[in-house]
């Protein structure tokens, strides 16, 4: 998870709860244009707080996929993190919404599982029934 601190993301961090003292909360698109600007070290967190939602969500469709007998699946805070991940890749990339940052952050971990999937069927023992 080396990858995190380099896009500005430190995963023992949180973004900071705020006060009625603090600054008025950025919208989702706010969060991410200043993210993607590369804003100051908070402009990730900020933007990744107002997903914690999505990840969940996005998270648990995912992991609802096919499993093979034997194969121990990802952990949802597992796929959270490479959603994070993609994020953050996105987020360094070439301008983007943060819907199509989004859907390439499922793409990427959706493309993930599958080859894991492959690699698990590839690698299980064939059993006779």
């Amino acid at each position: 998870m080396s990858g995190f601190a380099g896009a500005g993301l430190d995963p023992s961090k949180h973004a900071p709860l705020g006060s009625r003292h603090s600054a008025p909360k950025r919208t989702v698109k706010e969060a991410w244009d200043a993210w993607q600007e590369g804003g100051d070290g908070s402009s990730g967190p900020a933007f990744l707080a107002t997903l914690v939602s999505w990840r969940e969500g996005t998270a648990a469709q995912l992991l609802r996929q096919r499993r093979l007998v034997g194969v121990r699946p990802p952990t949802s805070a597992h796929v959270q993190e490479r959603l994070t991940h993609y994020l953050a890749v996105a987020a360094r990339g070439p301008r983007s919404t943060y819907a199509e940052a989004l859907a390439a952050s499922r793409a990427g971990v959706i493309n993930e599982l599958r080859r894991a999937l492959k690699r698990a069927e590839i690698e299980a023992p064939v059993r006779s029934g």
